[in-house]
Formats: C-alpha cells, structure tokens, sequence
C-alpha cells in the first residue's frame, strides 16, 4: 500500500470507520526516518500513540481539526508540522497560538487542483448519465462485446453492409490509453485472421464530450466461448461444434498469432487470447480481436539482442488463468505468454470446460489435469460433445505421441516449458483429426466417393444446395445427408433427400454403393435418364423419385430392394411394364406410379404383397382387367387406376373392408356393380367410377357407406331410380349422376330429391343429362345451404321452376338449360346473389329480362338464348 493516503475518501465508503485504524498500525511499523503524509481524515483518536513515535516531519494539512495541539513530540518544532487549510484558530495546550506555516503558491495550486477536480468529477457525472440515457435509447439490435476498458461493441447497418462498432466510454479509467494502444497496434497489421477494421474516428460530439470509436466488420456467428459452452440462463449454445471445426477455429489463431509474432515491423504480443476475443464469420473461420488493453508492442531491439521476443519491460495485463503463471509473476509481458494462452484455448476447445471452471480449485488447474490423464485417459477428458468423434483412436498411437511429448519437454528450456502446453494440446487434436481423416476419406471412402460420383452427374444447382459438399466438411453434415452415429459401423450414409432444389442431371449408379441407405427423396427436381441400377441397396426403404423427366423402364433389379416400404416414381416419362417380381417387395406399403407411360396389365404378384395400402397406378396406358386378388386385399386403403385402358368390371365378391378412396374413372370397365358393393366397402370415403360402361342399377347398398364424401359415378350406363338412400349419407359433399339414363317420372321418383335434403353438406349436386321427368319439387329450397352447383340440364323437366329456388343463394352454377321449363324468372333469378354461372338456354321462359339481374355482381357468365323472352335488356 502507497504512504501517500491523499486519494483514500474517508467518508461515504466501507473504508470509513478503520482508516484511522489502518493508519495507526502502519505508523507503528514505520522506520522514523521517513516522510508520512496524512490527508482529509482526522487523527486525534489515535493523537497520544502518534506523540510516542520518532518523527521528523507530519502533514495533517486539508482536514477538520478543531482540538488542541499537543506541545511535545514532533509539535515542538513548528516547521516540521505542515497544517495547510486547518482553522487559524487552532491553539497548544498551554492555550498559546500554534505558528502557522504561511501559505505557499503551492496552496493555491493545491486549492485549484481540488477545484478542477470537483468540477470534472460533476462533468464526468453528467457524461456517465448521459451515456446511460443514450444507451437505453438505442435500438436493442444485437451487439457484439469485446472485452476491454471503457468500450463497449454494437451492430449498425450501413450501405447494405453489417458493421460492428466498439465505442469508448471515456470517463471510464485507462479507456482513453485502450483506444490509443487499439489503434497504435491495429495501424499497420493486416491478415486475413485478425477481426477486419475499417475505421476509427476520435472527435467532439454536439454536446462538446470527446467520442472515440473503432468500426469493425461484424461477425455474425459471435465469438467462440458462446460455441463452446451454454449461455446465462441455460440457453444452450446455437450450435455445437465438430472436431474439424475446432481444428480449423486453432489453425486460424495460429496463423494470427504467427504473424503478429513474426511478421510484423515490430512484433506485437496480444496478451489477452480467450474465448471471447475470437470471433466467428458466416463460414466459421476465426478471427482475432480486442487489441485494446492488450495490444503490447514489443521492442524489435528486444529480438536483436537475442531475446527471440520472450520478454518486455510491458506490463502484463489480460484474463486471468489465461495468463502464463511465470509471467504474471515476473510482470513482463511476451509472446511466450500468448502461446500458453493459446494453449490453454486449445484445451478449453477439447475439453469444452473453461479455466475457471469450479472443478479446478485446489491446486488443479485446466493444464494439470489434462497432463494427469495424458494419454492413457484422455477420452475421459474430452468435450461430451466430441466422444463419438474420438472413440477411434488406437493405444499404440497415444503411447507413441506420450513419448514425442516427454521428448520434446526434455530438449527445451525450463523457460521454454510452457509453451509445451501448446504441443499437448495439439496432441490431443492429433486423435481427432486422424480420425475424422479416416471418417471421410479412408474408414467409409465408399461412401464418400459414390456421393461425390453422384455431385458430378449435377448439371444445374440453382439454389446452391451442392454448395458444401467439399472436403472441407465432413460428408455427414452435407446438405440433404444423414449418417449413422451411434450404431456400427459409423459414418455410413442412410438418408440423402434432395427434393425441390431444381436440381439437373442425371442419378448417377454410383448411389447404388450406398448399402446402409435407408431413405432417397430426389422428388420435384429436373433429373433426366433412366433410373439407376440400385439393386445393391437392401436396407432401402424408402424411394422417392416423383415429379422428374426419367425415361426409361423401371429397373428390374429394384425388386432386389426387398425393405423398400414405399416406392414413389410418379409425374415421369417412364416406359415399360410394371416389373412382374414387383411381388417380391413384400414390405411394400406405398407405390406410386401414376403419371407416366407404362403400358401392360396390373401385375397379378402386387396382390401378394399384404401389408400394402396404398397402389396409385393411374394415368398410364395400362391394360387388361384388374387381378381379381386386389379385391381381396385387407390393408388396402387407398386404389387409383384412373385414366388407364383397363376393362372387365368389378367382381360380385368383394373383401375390401379397408378400403377408404377408389378411383377407376376413364377406362373401358364395365358390367354391374355388386349389389352389396356398400356392405363390402363400408369404409368407404371418395368412390369415383365416373366415365366407365357401368350399367344396371345403383346398388342401394351405398347408402350404409355412411362416411362417402363424393360419390362420382357419371358418364356411364346406369338405369332405374336415383335411391332414396343416399339420404342417409349425412357426410356427402359431391353427388355426380350426370350423363347417364337415370329416370324420375313421378312423385315417387323424385322421392330422393326430399331425401336428399338430410344431407346437409352437400356442395354440388349434377344430375343433368338423365331422363328425369316432370316438376321440380318445391323441397329444392330445403337443400344444404352449401349448395354451390345445381346442374339439371338436359332432361325433361318442365312447369315453373318453384319461386323458392331464389333460398339457395349460396348457389355459384345453376344449370336448367334444354328443358322445358316455362313462366317468368323474375321471382327468383334475382336473388342469387352469388351466382357466376346461369343457364337458362332452350327453355320457354317469358316475359321481360328482369332488372334484378343487375344484382348478380358476381355474374360471369349469362345464357338466355332460345327462350320466349321480351322487351328490353336491362
């Protein structure tokens, strides 16, 4: 502790009630023969032990002394007593004045002094509130924060590009020297690993305060202790990092560290390298930062006098435990210092704990414990994070690099020994990166090399999803690529899914070599080719190649593929048959080849496969009758053979209780439909056999498929009654009778159009081109309020058509064209409101255009024509 207690406050402070103390025990150990000055507290508790000590001169100047002066000891001689700003008044013992020394110019200096001084603590004050009240009016955008006095970092935009800037509050201790010794060490270095500067500014701001600011390129990754460990608050860190990315994130310090030692004019020690001071950009690579309280230039006279740059006369600074012991005991900075600091950086990065961790206490100390477990435990000490990557390391390896580290320790100096610290750390990197080396190149280059042979065969990548496939990342992190991790063996691909990239080119076979995939999606690219030969792919289970511009038959050898569960080749130019061993795929649950060319008949051996549930084979030119097992398949929920060449019917005996959507329309079927077709297939949600030869009557039976939704059964041959018990299918949505030879003759017949009144979310009802008969029943206005298409066209409908039809103003397409029908339409016409569509033509309506056609805003398209209309158009 100084003599000099000028700057100790004796009140306001925690300090306060032992100063007196305090200074009384150093006077009782004091040599006499020194000079002790007191400041601003008083000393009369401890006055009478203070008389029985030697001394030759005592200042007691600038206090509040009001008792009297004691007459002996050191107060005999006046002139050696100093009491400058005490009250005049002050008297001995023996009541006679005490001589004041007179005051000195350098009173008054010290009185101006104390002046300037109070009136700057008041101006730092104001400046302190001032930058608080800035601070909070800030924009909250994320900032970066270096360590360092005085300063603080923040992100701004400028010109489209993110800056970082480090402001320096200035009222802040030493912050004026960081902003000085910054940019004295930041003025002629430049390396592609030292954090980008752009500029610097020091001026006076609109309120006359002194503003000093280092703009730097902003990083947008942090820096790499929020990489490392988690978060205040238990936030984990964004992301966790490989080995190769550790490595990487050591090379690029070392190459900092290399040319501010090395290549630089004068070399520079940084003094202060942890975690936090460097900062990641997008790609991951590091970059050093904060050059402010430790930027020490060290003295190129140093290096020719042979130091080698080991020592400075500097003063230390920087973070403790990063801190070389040897030099903060010895308080000169070096580069040696820095590479201890560095090595301690390299452990944290392995062991992912940092110095300060609360297991080092003791004695034990990040350095220790890791030399401790060296080699023979090492796995026990790395990062958690890092285990499954250095499971692989051979005993023999670490017993050798044991022995270069004795080896090495032994020729270098005592002095030297610290820098080792780097060459353990480096050892231990040593099994990460042989292994992750063997990984991608050597363990699994199969692998490795067949996804490189398929990149090659890419011809367009617009979105640049290709982009990181390079040996710079290891091939299980490529985009759309998953590996194995903890099973055996590791690092073999099983997913590769690439869908909706826009991708070009062609599938390369070499995909083939994937044993272990489990998962392909190439979906809704813009591959051309054929399929490639994948039959080497056992473990394949799922194939998706839809929506492409493959040509080309299906692989026969894909039936090889025998854990393939779903199969998706839709919207291609596939040509051929449907391989006939497609049987063999017996844990098939999906296939999807709609969309293509392939001709032949249904393959018989697809019914053998029982756990199947969805077949999609439509819009193809597929032939002959459909296999007579597919009915008979119990997990079959889902059968599209639309828009094929298919004939034959569907046989009277069904067992397709899973059964919930069937699509068979446009093809050549024909025959009746099973009378229990609704028993059969009471599941049933979507049945569309629309554009078919079906004749015969509709099987009643389909009303106790109580769950359809649409029932499509129009362009066919279907005679007889509409049944009444399609009332009972309360879900029903879309009911399409149209085009066939249905009749209605009476009021029985017209039976079904009450009942189908119970159906109330029925959206389109078509029954035009039927042979349907007479009046429209007055019930037409109790149909669902949903009801958006009414199509009765083409029949034989006659009478008025009921005023009551203007309810039905959810209605968007009403079509009573080519009929009979006759009257006005004035009462009802104008009150759907929603119409777009109205067919009126090739009736017998009269009278005028009604004006309340003019309501129908929504109107898009009007057919009046061949009717008895008259007068004007509205």
């Amino acid at each position: 502790m100084p003599l000099n207690f000028g700057n100790l406050q004796g009140s306001n402070n925690s300090y306060s009630w032992t100063l007196a103390t305090i200074i009384y025990k150093i006077l009782e150990n004091l040599n006499s023969s020194q000079t002790y000055v007191f400041h601003q507290t008083s000393l009369v508790e401890k006055s009478q032990r203070i008389l029985s000590i030697k001394i030759f001169k005592l200042d007691i100047s600038y206090n509040l002394l009001q008792e009297e002066i004691p007459n002996n000891g050191v107060f005999t001689n006046e002139t050696a007593v100093s009491l400058k700003g005490e009250p005049r008044a002050l008297r001995r013992c023996d009541g006679s004045p005490f001589a004041c020394m007179p005051c000195s110019s350098s009173e008054w200096k010290h009185h101006l002094t104390v002046l300037l001084m109070t009136i700057f603590g008041f101006m730092s004050l104001g400046m302190s509130i001032y930058a608080i009240l800035m601070w909070k009016k800030m924009p909250q955008t994320p900032y970066l924060l270096l360590h360092s006095f005085g300063k603080k970092g923040s992100s701004l935009k400028l010109k489209s590009k993110l800056l970082l800037k480090f402001f320096f509050y200035l009222e802040i201790r030493f912050a004026d020297k960081s902003f000085v010794s910054e940019c004295e060490a930041l003025r002629t270095i430049r390396h592609w690993n030292l954090l980008p500067k752009l500029t610097a500014c020091s001026m006076i701001d609109n309120n006359g305060n002194n503003f000093k600011a280092i703009i730097y390129e902003f990083m947008p990754n942090g820096n790499l202790d929020t990489w490392l460990h988690q978060k205040l608050g238990g936030v984990v860190a964004p992301k966790i990092l490989c080995l190769a990315q550790r490595i990487s994130i050591g090379v690029d310090i070392a190459d900092a560290l290399a040319y501010l030692h090395h290549d630089c004019a004068r070399p520079i020690v940084h003094c202060d390298l942890e975690p936090t001071n460097i900062i990641l950009d997008d790609d991951m690579n590091a970059h050093l930062g904060d050059f402010s309280i430790a930027s020490l230039i060290v003295d190129s006279r140093l290096i020719e006098a042979g130091h080698s740059g080991c020592s400075s006369s500097l003063a230390v600074a920087g973070t403790i435990r990063y801190i070389a012991p040897e030099y903060s005991q010895t308080v000169h900075a070096s580069t040696c210092g820095d590479v201890y600091s560095f090595g301690v950086v390299l452990l944290e990065m392995i062991i992912g704990k940092r110095p300060i961790d609360s297991m080092f206490e003791g004695g034990l100390n990040i350095t220790s414990f890791v030399e401790a477990n060296f080699p023979d435990q090492v796995l026990h000490t790395i990062d958690a994070h890092l285990q499954e990557e250095c499971k692989g390391f051979i005993k023999a390896a670490a017993a050798m690099e044991s022995k270069v580290y004795q080896c090495v320790l032994s020729l270098v100096q005592p002095s030297a020994k610290l820098a080792m610290l780097t060459v353990l750390a480096l050892l231990l990197l040593c099994y990460g990166v042989g292994n992750v080396h063997c990984a991608t190149v050597h363990e699994n280059s199969e692998d490795f090399h067949s996804l490189l042979d398929f990149k090659k065969g890419i011809t367009a990548d617009p979105k640049g999803v290709l982009n990181n496939w390079t040996n710079n990342t290891h091939f299980c992190h490529w985009n759309g690529v998953n590996c194995t991790s903890h099973s055996q063996p590791r690092y073999r691909v099983t997913w590769l899914d690439l869908a909706g990239h826009n991708l070009a080119g062609q599938i390369s076979s070499s995909l083939g070599n994937l044993t272990f995939l489990k998962v392909l999606v190439l979906s809704n690219n813009c591959f051309h080719g054929p399929i490639p030969t994948l039959n080497k792919l056992q473990n394949l289970q799922y194939l998706w190649l839809a929506s492409n511009l493959l040509r080309g038959a299906i692989p026969y050898s894909l039936t090889n593929c025998s854990n393939l569960v779903s199969l998706v080749l839709s919207n291609n130019s596939l040509t051929g048959v449907i391989p006939p061993r497609i049987g063999f795929l017996t844990k098939l649950k999906i296939i999807y080849l709609d969309g293509n060319s392939l001709s032949g008949v249904i393959p018989p051996g697809l019914s053998n496969i029982s756990n199947l549930s969805v077949i999609s084979l439509s819009q193809n030119q597929l032939n002959g009758s459909i296999p007579s097992e597919v009915w008979k398949m119990p997990n079959l929920a889902y059968l599209y053979l639309g828009e094929n060449n298919l004939s034959g019917g569907i046989p009277q005996t069904l067992n397709l209780s899973s059964l919930q959507q069937l699509s068979l329309t446009s093809n050549n079927l024909g025959s009746t439909l099973p009378s229990n077709f609704g028993n059969a297939i009471p599941n049933l949600r979507l049945l569309y056999l629309g554009n078919n030869s079906f004749e015969g009557h509709i099987p009643a039976s389909l009303g106790n498929a109580s769950g359809l939704i649409d029932l499509d059964l129009s362009s066919n041959k279907f005679t007889g009654q509409i049944p009444n018990i399609f009332g009972k299918l309360s879900e029903l949505s879309l009911l399409n009778l149209e085009q066939n030879m249905l009749e209605a003759r009476d009021s029985a017949g017209w039976e079904f159009f009450d009942a189908l009144t119970n159906c109330s979310s029925l959206e389109v009802l078509a029954l035009d081109a039927n042979n349907l008969q007479g009046v429209i029943p007055t019930s037409i206005a109790n149909l669902s309020t949903n009801l958006s298409y009414l199509l009765l066209s083409e029949n034989h409908l006659s009478g008025i058509v009921p005023s009551s039809t203007g309810r039905l103003n959810g209605l968007i397409s009403l079509s009573l064209g080519y009929n009979n029908f006759t009257g006005t339409i004035e009462e009802w016409a104008g009150k759907l409101t929603n119409l777009q569509n109205l067919n009126l033509a090739g009736n017998y309506f009269v009278g005028t255009i009604p004006p309340s056609i003019s309501n129908l805003t929504h109107l898009s398209r009007l057919t009046l024509a061949n009717n008895k209309f008259t007068g004007w158009i509205p």
